[in-house]
């Protein structure tokens, strides 16, 4: 039996993780295609909590909440 990831492989929504870059305020941007997930509640202090650059990007809150301070 396959596992979840090799079905829907999903990269979490860190700065190490390939195709996102996390930036002083707390903004996410997604730059390549795929399938992310948050790892906890997202507080940005300016801007949007995430910007998708790419195509075929799918993000999976998780049940975490974004919010603006």
């Amino acid at each position: 039996m396959k596992t979840l990831q090799q079905i829907e492989p999903r990269l979490p929504l860190l700065d190490s993780s390939l195709g996102v870059s996390v930036y002083p305020s707390g903004t996410i941007v997604i730059s390549q295609s795929g399938s992310y997930y948050l790892t906890e509640n997202l507080t940005v202090s300016s801007g949007n909590g995430i910007t998708i650059n790419a195509s075929g990007v799918t993000v999976d809150l998780r049940g975490f909440t974004i919010r603006s301070t």
